[in-house]
């Protein structure tokens, strides 16, 4: 079970960076389109979208869908390095 910083309200943050922020970082580190993404989730495209611009994801969604695409806990510690030091990603 991965385990991910939470806020008192039970919201993921990833480093201060927009968590959605990260799964898109993720997304495209495997080579994964958003509609492949929502197949695989079981919702829309523009639901991917959503999801990767929020600012607040809850933990237990954050970890459903990495435990989904099979994000290591590595991947992920990588994914918040990296955008610790740069700036967001395109769409």
């Amino acid at each position: 079970m991965r385990t991910m910083p939470v806020t008192k309200n039970n919201k993921q943050n990833a480093t201060g960076n927009q968590p959605g922020e990260l799964l898109k970082l993720l997304r495209k580190l495997k080579g994964i389109k958003q509609d492949v993404a929502a197949r695989k989730l079981g919702i829309k495209q523009q639901a991917v979208s959503k999801l990767e611009n929020c600012k607040i994801i809850s933990g237990k969604k954050f970890n459903e869908i990495t435990a989904a695409f099979n994000f290591t806990q590595e991947e992920i510690e990588m994914a918040k390095r990296f955008l610790s030091t740069h700036p967001p990603l395109d769409s």
